[in-house]
């Protein structure tokens, strides 16, 4: 009878740092001014001014649409696409009145 050897491979791989990547977005964070970013706040007044008498669904429904539509896309060397905000450093306010950056 023939010996196998046990040749099982490993459930966890290995994850490559790029710490230059890493130190640039650090640095850009660091030397950025804070913000705060407006413009959902701006879509959400228009848009609710826009409905006022509309059900409270419909309301949100046409918002997030309009939001969609209109919102600015910020996209940076970031691994994680995408931010509520317009800037990297911005903050957005959200509806229950906590601030998010």
């Amino acid at each position: 009878m023939a010996k196998t050897k046990n040749t099982k491979k490993s459930s966890t791989g290995r994850v490559t740092v790029d710490n230059a990547r890493i130190d640039r977005l650090k640095e850009q964070l660091r030397s950025t001014p804070q913000e705060v970013d407006f413009e959902r706040v701006r879509v959400m007044a228009e848009v609710y001014e826009d409905t006022a008498g509309y059900q409270q669904i419909i309301r949100r429904a046409k918002f997030m649409a309009t939001l969609l539509e209109r919102k600015k896309l910020y996209i940076d060397d970031n691994l994680f696409v995408g931010s509520m905000a317009s800037t990297v450093t911005a903050s957005t306010r959200i509806r229950n009145g906590t601030w998010i950056g």
